[in-house]
Parts: C-alpha cells; structure tokens; sequence
C-alpha cells in the first residue's frame, strides 16, 4: 500500500493534516470492501457531525496537486468543517488488501483539535473493521 503523505496537496486552503491515527485508517482503507461507497456512508452516517452529500459525486474532493480523491467524510465539529480524504485504490485484484495512491488524509479549519480529529478517525477506523468482520462472517 502507498501511504506516501503529500504535504502541499491543499483543499479550500487548508493544509493536510496527518495525526497518528491516519496510520490505522490507512490500513483498514486499503482493504477493498471497506471503501464501498455505500459503506463509507453508512459509517458516516453513525458518527455524530456527518455532513451526508446527496449526490455520490459531491463526495469526492480534488486537492490543490490536481488529485480527485476516491472519496470524503465531511463533518461539522463546533461550528469548523472537518474533511477525511480516502484516496483511490491502485490493485485490480478484489480479493486481496488493495494499494491506495496515497496516504487518507485530513483538512481542518482552525479550532478542530488533534483529539477531535483522533476521535472521529478512530470511530471510522472501528466501524470499518466491524463492517469487515460482518462481511466475512455472512
């Protein structure tokens, strides 16, 4: 999996934030039934501060470095807009753990801090792996 991080990959003027957790969400994201979309959706929807887009496309952001990211979670974090960027999966092969483009990343607005972000990343990470478990099981 590329988990390489790009620093100057800028979204509305924000930079990317990379807080230690991005780690784990790097590794579960890069397994091909967690990025379903409909999955990603379902997962926002369980995490207080979802932003539900209407339309599938509005989903999917593009950074400053011209990059349209697979797909975004927004959240609404005491009034400051929070985005997780989930990028695009680079193996053909469905039924083994996915290469990603790049490192998930995160774009802040100023007063978001490193442990709301932590927070919502860890509850997506969890939910991700509880939707993997469910699936293997059935």
């Amino acid at each position: 999996m590329s988990n390489i991080m790009y620093p100057d990959a800028l979204y509305e003027g924000l930079p990317p934030i990379f807080p230690e957790s991005i780690t784990r969400l790097n590794n579960v994201a890069g397994t091909r039934k967690a990025i379903i979309p409909q999955n990603i959706v379902n997962i926002g929807e369980n995490i207080e501060g979802y932003k539900k887009k209407e339309k599938r496309s509005d989903m999917s952001i593009r950074t400053s470095d011209g990059y349209k990211w697979y797909i975004s979670l927004e959240f609404e974090i005491d009034g400051k807009k929070m985005t997780i960027a989930i990028p695009w999966m680079t193996d053909d092969d469905p039924s083994t753990p996915g290469k990603t483009d790049r490192s998930c990343a995160v774009y802040a607005e100023e007063g978001v801090s490193e442990a709301q972000i932590n927070k919502i990343i860890e509850r997506i990470t969890h939910l991700m792996d509880s939707w993997l478990v469910a699936e293997v099981v059935l």
